[in-house]
């Protein structure tokens, strides 16, 4: 952004310009988040250091990404005779996991003791309160408005009648909360529909099924949580509105699709949902669902799938197999049957004994 120096030396007289020494860690709030260098830094306000909640480009510290897991051949294995073989040259690996949105809080701390300009890292992300149940699923509720709502109040609002209460959800409003007078008010809001994936899961014809579609797969569903796992962001949309909330009144676009998530839930109390979920922004998913004992592969239209259950194999497609058979030895699959799912059918169900 405009006013905010590119370089590792933009805090100049910093010893002068900040109050204090303590090297942290501090809480701040991230303000800047596309980094040149492209190394994952923030910019980010310490209100303690800055003596600002409101503050300008001058006021942030490039904070330096701490990645959990990072590698890089030696240097020293680097051959300068071939500059330009790969075989020369370093090669990396490791975890990558930035940026958070702009004021999300972050965890700063000063390497060496020291509140010095080269040495501030941001080092973890700070949680808001109540600000998790979509983390890391996506995860559905029946706690929301369509709950006291029927078919014929949605008819009459325009709203799209899902035919179920539990959907995916977005997260509660934290301006009402902070202004709700008791806990048990505030704990009483409803969570707002996530309609961006209700209507995907609508359009495959999955709203309705709490397997292959809607999960209970939350950070917010049982304490201690069964649910490990993680979600990105999501692109921004193309229609986002534009908010004046960045530093100086800086244009920011906040509103985002839905993103990839890559989940691992152990289960629920009552034993079900332990599964294996990675599902991509559009609707790809693979499933390895432990309770139902079926493993789901199926494509973001809905419209091709192949699923395996216990002895059997269900598949639809473009290219559709007309008649039940077996499946060839060297398919891995001897001695087990496979028929195509016809629209009607119910997964799990149909004319077959031997499934």
């Amino acid at each position: 952004m405009v006013g905010f120096v590119d370089t590792h030396d933009n805090m100049k007289n910093f010893d002068q310009k900040f109050a204090g020494k303590d090297a942290g860690p501090y809480v701040g709030t991230v303000k800047f988040t596309a980094d040149p260098l492209r190394q994952g830094r923030l910019g980010v306000n310490i209100p303690e250091l800055s003596l600002t909640n409101d503050p300008g480009p001058d006021d942030c510290i490039w904070c330096q990404y701490l990645s959990p897991f990072y590698g890089a051949k030696s240097i020293e294995a680097n051959d300068k005779s071939d500059p330009d073989s790969y075989k020369g040259t370093q090669h990396t690996y490791g975890m990558w996991f930035v940026p958070p949105d702009i004021d999300t809080q972050v965890l700063v701390m000063f390497a060496k003791g020291e509140q010095s300009k080269k040495s501030a890292f941001w080092i973890g992300c700070v949680q808001q309160p109540l600000t998790n149940h979509q983390v890391p699923g996506y995860g559905s509720s029946s706690d929301t408005i369509r709950s006291k709502q029927d078919a014929r109040e949605l008819a009459r609002a325009g709203e799209t009648n899902y035919g179920t209460d539990f959907l995916p959800v977005g997260e509660k409003n934290r301006k009402i909360i902070e202004e709700a007078q008791t806990a048990s008010y505030a704990n009483s809001l409803q969570y707002p529909i996530n309609d961006l994936l209700a209507d995907q899961l609508m359009s495959q014809g999955l709203v309705q099924d709490p397997v292959r579609g809607t999960t209970s797969s939350s950070a917010r569903r049982e304490a201690p949580s069964q649910v490990f796992g993680i979600n990105t962001p999501g692109r921004i949309q193309a229609d986002s509105r534009t908010k004046n909330i960045g530093p100086e009144g800086a244009e920011v676009r906040p509103d985002r699709n839905t993103g990839h998530s890559f989940v691992m839930d152990d289960g629920a109390v009552d034993g079900t949902n332990q599964l294996t979920r990675l599902r991509t922004a559009s609707g790809h998913q693979l499933l390895m669902h432990d309770t139902e004992g079926v493993v789901y592969i199926a494509n973001g239209s809905g419209n091709a799938y192949i699923e395996m259950q216990d002895r059997c194999v269900f598949w639809s497609g473009r290219n559709k197999l007309k008649d039940r058979g077996r499946l060839q030895p060297a398919l891995g699959l001897q001695h087990q049957h496979a028929r195509q799912r016809s629209d009607q059918d119910e997964f799990g169900q149909g004319d077959d004994s031997n499934c």
